[in-house]
């Protein structure tokens, strides 16, 4: 408190001593100039002895009505005093008793002449005027500098809030350099701040931080300096290492990647930049967020744009599209300790014409990388399982694509969260093959229908498995099986086998094809290679009138991209476009919030210094438009048929849930053929099981069908519902969030679209969801990382 006190008092004090001295100063150059002027002058002898007497009126030559030594004013006679020119006195003139004039003196004795100010005294108070005014301006600066002082100007931040969630403010994005030191003054010491903020990862304390992602878990790789004689906190950005995948400094390699990544660079085009308290040290009751650019330095390539699939196989592919001037490309895995130190591991190398690399490749040359799991270990993705490994670790892995041009330079990360990439990528598969084989009973059930796998996420799931084939090799039998989303195959042993061996393997052969999901959730990634984008289509830079409701939640930039997406425009133009949050978290969000765009995939391009998003829809252009009217009809229709006048949201929304259940079945020759890697999304044949279209128009979806149709409907209907994304078990699943009674609760018709319970799964709490239904939610890709507090259910 003292410190944040001192410097008012101090300014205070200045201010103080500035105004005496100012004052004083007048006064003593104004006497100066008149003991100038004294010196300059002859002095005068006094003209007169006597000053008039206070007691008596002064005689008026003007009053004629004078006799006798009275004048004659206000209807009476006054003595007054005459002034006695040769004596110098004043008298007051009267008679005595007998008739005799008298003249008595009254004039009472002259002042002596005042003297002139001195010089040399008023030279002395001038001096100490000065010094006043002079010690005022060190003081003033001293204490006025942490007031006056902004952290937000100094660290170069916005100020104007723009946006607010539950748990943050947003100002205005903002613009950096990638080498650009960010410093911020404050009025008080902020070294106990600062130094546990950082060395012990504890954001509550913290002033000010920069992280890479917008949930702001993961900090930017950064040192803390504070100010030598100041108050301030500067966020100097740090190298970041590359490493093999061994775990070595990479040499060659290293030469490349490390020239960028040395001498402080941030790295990634994009940065989020928090301040938890003000410049009093104060904490805000909403940490206020700036999303700041970050301009890459002259010569860099541009940042290679990534786009993620799993194959069938579960081996993750990386799509980028062509960077002019790259000869090289490094597929990287990065990581993120608790405490913010970061470094990259060199996954890949690709040739210049090269625009996609596989973990599949990481597996070409047949070395199982090892992770301790609880069965014994057969891998795949091998180049990303130290993503795993990471996670494991309590650290935070990601993933992107490094560009280097002929001269060396390197381009800025566009790194993404491996949790976000697809939470089920394999990378250990349990196969249950034991050094001693499971006693032969006989009894088909002795062979599991599921396999363990360790994902990328660090989930613990279980998948399908399909048989393969089955053999006797002396006396123990062996059945083989297909681990479903996965490159592997687990074997299951027997000893002792006898003469049921036959009936048991094909017993055990019927057990798996009847296990084998018939339904179940299935929801594909929305961020997938763009194909069959023209390079020529006009360029979209206004926002369209467009029949469809659109999401509110996002700001004027999310109507404008939503209202371009319902319009069916593949090239939108973001260049103009300003929004608190990532353009990419912005983009996923309006979309999953947006049934009646339709869309398959998105990327991001640029043309001349506009920035583009390149769209691509689940529908021809002409078929796509003609779908959307057929939605919007079919919704006006069932929403007049269901929702009626008086009705509550909660009625509403049961009245919405229960026609798609008595309306809809389950697609599950989309979800079999997405299982064996036959057919989703992109296949024309299964599209509109992946979109509004196939409940609403054909009567049949997987559950992001089923999620998005609830969610066109609501719009339709007025209700506040959110599309959610999430995991079920083993298996990824898309449900709806619906603001009732007061609250959001959850809401999913493709469970309440089954004969084990109907209804169970709406109007519950996330709590209930997860622990009962094991409904877990993912933190992004359906809604802005930030935002997704705003629709908890509880």
């Amino acid at each position: 408190m003292f410190s944040v006190v001192l410097p008012w008092v101090g300014l205070s004090l200045a201010l103080v001593l500035v105004v005496v001295g100012v004052i004083l100063l007048i006064v003593f150059v104004r006497r100066m100039r008149r003991a100038r002027a004294a010196a300059a002058s002859p002095a005068e002898s006094p003209k007169t002895a006597f000053e008039p007497s206070p007691a008596y009126a002064r005689y008026d030559p003007s009053n004629p009505h004078y006799q006798d030594g009275l004048q004659y004013a206000d209807g009476r006679w006054w003595p007054v005093q005459v002034y006695d020119a040769e004596s110098g006195q004043w008298f007051v003139h009267g008679k005595t008793a007998d008739g005799a004039p008298t003249a008595t003196p009254v004039g009472v004795p002259a002042r002596a002449a005042r003297r002139g100010p001195s010089f040399r005294g008023a030279l002395v108070g001038v001096v100490v005027a000065a010094l006043l005014v002079v010690a005022a301006v060190p003081l003033g600066l001293w204490s006025g500098a942490p007031i006056v002082a902004s952290a937000a100007a100094s660290g170069g931040l916005p100020t104007r809030i723009v946006a607010e969630s539950a748990q943050y403010r947003y100002t205005e994005p903002t613009t950096i350099t990638a080498r650009q030191a960010l410093r911020y003054d404050y009025r008080i010491d902020p070294a106990p701040y600062s130094e546990q903020a950082y060395v012990d990862y504890v954001a509550d304390t913290a002033l000010v931080a920069a992280y890479y992602d917008a949930d702001l878990s993961q900090l930017a790789n950064y040192s803390l300096r504070n100010g030598i004689g100041d108050y301030s906190i500067t966020l100097v950005p740090k190298d970041l290492p590359v490493k093999d995948l061994a775990g070595n400094e990479v040499s060659g390699v290293a030469d490349d990647l490390g020239e960028i990544m040395a001498g402080g660079s941030w790295v990634v085009s994009e940065l989020y930049l928090v301040q938890y308290a003000d410049r009093d040290g104060t904490p805000y009751d909403k940490p206020i967020v700036t999303l700041a650019t970050v301009q890459p330095d002259a010569g860099m390539p541009e940042t290679p744009r990534v786009a993620y699939q799993v194959d069938a196989d579960g081996y993750l592919q990386m799509t980028w599209a062509p960077v002019a001037g790259a000869v090289e490309y490094f597929p990287v895995m990065t990581t993120i300790t608790e405490r913010g130190a970061s470094f990259a591991t060199a996954v890949g190398r690709t040739a210049a014409d090269a625009t996609s690399w596989s973990s599949r490749e990481g597996d070409a040359g047949g070395v199982d990388c090892y992770i301790p799991v609880t069965y014994a270990n057969v891998h795949q993705n091998c180049a990303l399982a130290g993503g795993f490994g990471e996670q494991s670790s309590g650290r935070f892995a990601g993933y992107g694509v490094l560009a280097r041009s002929a001269d060396g330079k390197v381009s800025f990360l566009e790194r993404t969260d491996a949790r976000t990439i697809d939470p089920l990528v394999p990378v250990a598969v349990r196969t249950a093959v034991f050094d001693l084989p499971t006693p032969f009973t006989g009894n088909p059930e002795d062979v599991p229908t599921t396999n363990g796998v360790t994902t990328l996420a660090g989930v613990e799931a279980v998948l399908p498995i399909s048989f393969d084939s089955a053999r006797v090799e002396g006396t123990t039998g062996i059945i083989r099986a297909k681990v479903l989303g996965t490159a592997s195959t687990a074997e299951y042993r027997f000893g002792n086998v006898d003469g049921r061996w036959d009936a048991f393997a094909e017993a055990a052969r019927q057990r798996m094809e009847a296990a084998l999901p018939a339904s179940g959730a299935v929801t594909t990634s929305l961020m997938k290679t763009v194909e069959h984008i023209d390079p020529d289509a006009p360029i979209a830079t206004t926002k369209p009138d467009v029949p469809y409701p659109l999401p509110d939640e996002f700001g004027a930039a999310g109507q404008y991209i939503a209202a371009n997406l319902v319009a069916g425009n593949t090239r939108i133009d973001l260049s103009e476009q300003s929004s608190p949050y990532s353009m990419f978290d912005l983009v996923n969000a309006v979309i999953a919030q947006t049934p009646f765009g339709l869309v398959q995939s998105f990327d991001f391009g640029r043309e001349g210094v506009r920035e583009i998003l390149e769209v691509t829809y689940q529908y021809a252009p002409d078929e796509a438009a003609s779908i959307r009217q057929q939605m919007l009809d079919k919704a006006k229709d069932v929403v007049g048929q269901t929702i009626h006048d008086g009705m509550s949201d909660r009625d509403k929304a049961l009245a919405l849930n229960d026609w798609i259940t008595a309306n809809a079945e389950y697609d599950d020759a989309a979800y079999n053929a997405y299982m064996i890697g036959a057919g989703n999304a992109d296949t024309p044949e299964y599209t509109s099981a992946w979109s509004p279209s196939g409940i609403l128009l054909k009567g049949t979806a997987v559950c992001e069908g089923y999620a998005e149709a609830y969610k066109l409907l609501s719009d339709v209907a007025g209700l506040d519902t959110v599309y959610v994304t999430g995991i079920v078990g083993a298996n990824g699943h898309a449900w709806n969030k619906t603001f009732m009674d007061g609250k959001w609760q959850v809401v999913d018709t493709t469970w309440n679209d089954s004969e084990t319970g109907p209804n169970q799964l709406f109007g519950i709490t996330d709590e209930v969801a997860s622990e009962q239904f094991e409904h877990g939610m993912l933190r992004s890709g359906w809604m802005i990382p930030t935002l997704v507090g705003d629709y908890a259910a509880n």
